[in-house]
């Protein structure tokens, strides 16, 4: 969970982190197959969420590491919940803005590959790469029923509001 050094290689790709006693998951797959909703399980079972959505990843030397774009960091988007910062919301216990990328988890309805079969290559390093399916239905953990929903729509408010005077403002330069 140590910050990386600025200035090297980056790449900013569609996933969610989540950072989980001593490694980094990156968990990818296509739009509504439940990356988030599955960030927000591993952060019930004491994970932090690093990014969601969009990873922006570092080769620092040897290692990888994620982190969010600034707009977007400390969000959490759950279809069943709406937008809100984990910070606000949950608590900041369980953000960190980057972590080492040390496993690569790709999500999906069918079976594609067993564990182990490939590995996910980011700037030339390879990362374990394993493959989950998942069933047509996934609910939001148990967790996510404990969150007041009062508190993330004024987080939502707050995210809308400011990514409309940031779009705003690229608009008038």
């Amino acid at each position: 969970m140590t910050t990386p050094p600025s200035g090297e290689d980056q790449i900013t790709i569609h996933g969610t982190l989540v950072w989980l006693g001593n490694e980094g998951i990156l968990l990818r797959g296509e739009a509504g197959v439940g990356k988030s909703t599955t960030a927000l399980t591993l952060m019930a079972g004491g994970g932090q969420l690093v990014a969601d959505d969009l990873v922006v990843i570092k080769r620092v030397g040897a290692l990888l590491y994620g982190s969010a774009p600034p707009l977007l960091k400390g969000i959490l988007a759950i279809p069943d919940l709406g937008i809100f910062d984990v910070r606000e919301v949950v608590g900041r216990n369980y953000f960190t803005p980057s972590s080492v990328i040390t496993r690569c988890v790709d999500l999906g309805w069918v079976a594609e590959t067993t564990d182990g079969e490939c590995g996910a290559e980011f700037h030339g390093i390879r990362l374990p790469r394993t493959f989950r399916k998942l069933e047509s239905s996934h609910e939001t953990s148990v967790f996510s029923r404990g969150i007041d929903l009062v508190s993330v729509k004024k987080s939502e408010t707050r995210f809308l509001m400011g990514h409309a005077r940031v779009v705003a403002s690229s608009r008038a330069g």
